[in-house]
């Protein structure tokens, strides 16, 4: 796995402990997914964006064999080359394309990236700012929503999409709206922010769950301990047993189900990504 010479956090984590960084919440998604299509699918798409150096969109890869169809998208473009070559050396490039845009719901909108500070300032993530004034900026990324990336990419439907970028969630979920209207998206793992996104762009966590509810997504959060409309109540009530940090957020167009038999990654269900 190509790494960035620098204190990225999931650089930092590989480092550590010699495998990629993904939650087991997200490999227990997989598990589930798989087990509902394997017989019948001829592929099995996964989409990720803010991939970051993609230990998770990696992990479905390699785990789910020659069907699996895999989109990266991450705009930070040391990340994006290094996603490039850890798929090349895992001769994984015919099955995983990885895209460098930005994603919002506006394209006119502008994005430049800068340091986000993380625990201690020798960890950081890349965030991203909104240039608003109109002019053109030298850095800014092209700008696109999920729903047209997924087209020039010739994906029409989406087993898995994993969305974690740093409290603009909602945004990159609205992008796809025509998509989770119709349907085709059928199963999300959605980071959710308790912190409050970063500094610039907080999370609409209210929003993100209404959204999922309004086509009829059923959710689980919390280990599965609230589910659907519970999960809603409970972000209402900003509870104080809703975990601060990172956690992620399940969405399912069918009820959700436990693996039954052989997990195919080993390691027991837990809700908390990078």
């Amino acid at each position: 796995m190509h790494l960035l010479p620098t204190h990225n956090l999931e650089s930092l984590y590989v480092r550590a402990f010699f495998k990629p960084h993904c939650d087991t919440g997200f490999q227990d998604l997989v598990a589930t997914r798989w087990q509902l299509v394997e017989t019948s699918a001829t592929e099995f798409r996964v989409v990720e964006v803010g991939a970051n150096l993609g230990g998770c969109i990696f992990h479905a890869m390699t785990h789910l064999g020659d069907s699996a169809r895999g989109l990266a998208i991450e705009p930070y473009e040391p990340a994006a080359a290094a996603l490039r070559r850890t798929a090349a050396v895992n001769g994984l490039d015919k099955q995983l394309a990885v895209d460098s845009r930005f994603i919002c719901v506006d394209s006119r909108q502008q994005f430049t990236p800068s340091l986000l500070t993380i625990h201690s300032a020798w960890q950081h993530q890349t965030q991203w700012d909104l240039n608003d004034n109109g002019s053109a900026i030298s850095g800014a990324k092209p700008c696109a929503s999920l729903a047209a990336v997924l087209q020039e990419h010739g994906i029409e439907e989406v087993d898995i999409l994993r969305v974690h970028v740093l409290g603009r969630e909602l945004e990159v979920l609205r992008s796809a709206e025509p998509l989770l209207a119709s349907g085709r998206v059928k199963a999300m793992a959605v980071a959710v922010l308790r912190a409050g996104g970063n500094p610039n762009h907080g999370q609409d966590i209210l929003g993100i769950v209404r959204l999922l509810r309004s086509h009829g997504y059923y959710l689980e959060y919390l280990w599965g301990e609230l589910q659907d409309d519970a999960v809603l109540e409970e972000f209402l009530l900003n509870s104080k047993r809703l975990p601060d940090g990172t956690s992620v957020l399940f969405a399912q167009l069918d009820p959700p189900r436990q693996p039954t038999g052989p997990s195919i990654h080993g390691h027991s269900r837990a809700y908390f990504g990078r």
